[in-house]
């Protein structure tokens, strides 16, 4: 069933609509709060809200004494807008969902920071899988590192999308990660897949990286599949 939007979700999405068209262009004035709240049929604290959240995000700024006005927005302010209306979609139970989404973005994630990736990606991903290997028989704590792990992969791409992306989704992501793997006993073969992938990376080997993560995030979505048809 789809989520019934609270009535600060659908100002959001109102006025990020009427940036996204143009409506409101960068550097202008916006309504105020009570011309809003008029407009859409709702009280001036959602209103409030919504506003808040949007500059919080540096897509809106407040001028004392002049009102609110859109900002300049770069490619990443725009995308950032969009994240809050993703995650509102995002039902918290669609595993399967959530991994597909994953693996589209760590394969190509992974083979872009085999390419870029420097010393200090390799010092940083090397402690994470040390600490991996060292906690194979807590659970919680290899699921929480394995999410990490894949963190270190999207700064290591230096594509300032990417690492937004994969900031932004990153609880969402840890918070899938034990219903990912590791009911069975020890993620042994998890952990020599993650050797896999840190070899390849460190030897900039682009495909072999992305064969392996592919391979990763595969056979975890296979493993859910079977269990949610059960």
């Amino acid at each position: 069933m789809k989520k019934k939007l609270k009535p600060n979700e659908i100002v959001y999405r109102e006025i990020q609509h009427k940036i996204m068209n143009g409506t409101w262009k960068p550097m202008s004035k916006i309504a105020s709060e009570n011309e809003l709240a008029r407009e859409f049929g709702v009280a001036r604290v959602s209103v409030r809200e919504a506003i808040e959240k949007m500059i919080a995000l540096d897509i809106l700024e407040k001028k004392q004494g002049q009102g609110t006005f859109v900002k300049q927005l770069d490619p990443s302010i725009s995308f950032n807008s969009l994240i809050p209306s993703i995650i509102l979609e995002i039902d918290k139970n669609s595993t399967v969902e959530i991994l597909e989404l994953r693996r589209a973005l760590d394969v190509g994630s992974t083979k872009l920071c085999a390419e870029r990736r420097d010393d200090t990606d390799i010092k940083k991903l090397t402690n994470i899988y040390n600490k991996m290997a060292s906690n194979i028989n807590n659970i919680d704590k290899f699921a929480h590192l394995d999410a990490q792990f894949h963190k270190a992969i999207a700064d290591g791409t230096k594509n300032k999308m990417y690492k937004k992306l994969n900031n932004i989704l990153f609880d969402l992501f840890e918070y899938h990660q034990e219903k990912i793997a590791y009911r069975k006993g020890p993620p042994t073969g998890a952990l020599k897949i993650h050797k896999k992938i840190l070899d390849a990376i460190i030897e900039k080997d682009t495909q072999i990286a992305a064969i392996y993560m592919e391979r990763h995030l595969t056979s975890a979505l296979e493993r859910i599949s079977k269990v949610e048809k059960m």
